[in-house]
């Protein structure tokens, strides 16, 4: 008898949930700003929006300033 592999699946129906790479709308972001003065200073905010095509994301920071940071550089900031 052949063996099956049957974690994770339902009626065989594979049941696993997939992990999503791209940034969460609403979380804590740092990044490289790319436009404007002050070009690769580094914003802290909370991310608005995001352009994959772009390679650009919206961060708002503390005083409700919207700056466009580069796509790669975001990195999330969490507590411990």
């Amino acid at each position: 008898m052949s063996e099956q592999r049957i974690k994770g699946t339902w009626k065989g129906i594979n049941t696993s949930p997939s992990i999503s790479k791209d940034p969460i709308i609403g979380m804590v972001y740092e990044g490289k700003k790319n436009r404007g003065k002050g070009q690769s200073k580094t914003i802290v905010g909370i991310l608005i929006e995001y352009y994959n095509n772009e390679g650009d994301a919206i961060l708002r920071d503390s005083n409700n300033f919207p700056h466009s940071v580069a796509l790669d550089s975001l990195k999330i900031l969490l507590n411990k």
